[in-house]
This record gives structure tokens, C-alpha cells and sequence, in this order.
């Protein structure tokens, strides 16, 4: 390699570095200094109006939205989506080992009286603490 490819690469490294630093969720929490806020996840996540939980797999995951996932005292927030913990009538955590074929991470499944709730979660220590709202490991 020439001199110039090797500073283009170490640029671009350094450049993709830079952005995911300015875009992950740890500077979001820095940035906004909440004491209500507990955590905060990029995560991706599919609503349904069924009675019954979503499949791990499923078509809808395509169209999934992507955004924050901020977790708060009372209550938890995905873009326009607001759920409060008294709402939740039950929620499970799917842990996911690093090993998985398909899939990296943890699902996060909650069901209130109007709808369901799915989300893919990055594999994060904070799923293994104490949470604000009562859920089911498996």
C-alpha cells in the first residue's frame, strides 16, 4: 500500500468512528442529562394490533421502524410510541447469545390491552440489571 490509500483508510476509519460515536446512545444520554432517563438503545421495532405475541422471525421485521429506545422511570418511548409501565399486561425478554446465526441481541416483547410490541435490542449488561417495569427472561 502507498502512503495516500493508507491515509484515505485511516480517514475513512477515523470518519466512521466519529459518526458512530455521534449517533450512539450513550452521548444521547450525555447530551440530555435526565435523571428520569435509565437508558437509552438504538433498537428496531414492529407493533401489531393482535392478542398474541409476534414470531421471533416474521416478514414484518422488513418494515421494522428504527429509532431510540429511551427507557425512564415510568414509562418508555420509541419515536411516537409511549408506553407506560402500568399499561404493560405482560413482557418477556428474549436473550439471544452472541452465538446465534440469524440474530444478534435480545428481543423485547410487550403487550398492552391495544397492541403488541416487539423490539430488537443490541446484546447490552443494562438488560441484566434491575428494569423499571416487571418482564419475563427466556
Amino acid at each position: 500500500m502507498d502512503k495516500n490509500t493508507t491515509r484515505l483508510s485511516d480517514l475513512k476509519s477515523w470518519l466512521k468512528d466519529a459518526a458512530q460515536e455521534f449517533s450512539s446512545a450513550e452521548s444521547f444520554v450525555n447530551k440530555h442529562n435526565d435523571p428520569h432517563l435509565k437508558h437509552v438503545c438504538l433498537a428496531r421495532a414492529v407493533a401489531t394490533n393482535e392478542f398474541s405475541f409476534l414470531p421471533d422471525f416474521s416478514p414484518k421485521w422488513a418494515f421494522a421502524r428504527r429509532g431510540f429506545l429511551k427507557i425512564f422511570d415510568t414509562y418508555l418511548t420509541f419515536g411516537n410510541w409511549i408506553i407506560h409501565y402500568p399499561d404493560i399486561e405482560s413482557a418477556k425478554l428474549k436473550i439471544r447469545s452472541s452465538g446465534d446465526f440469524l440474530f444478534q441481541g435480545h428481543i423485547l416483547i410487550i403487550k398492552t390491552a391495544v397492541r403488541v410490541y416487539q423490539f430488537g435490542l443490541p446484546e447490552n449488561k443494562f438488560w441484566e440489571t434491575k428494569m423499571p417495569f416487571d418482564f419475563e427472561r427466556v
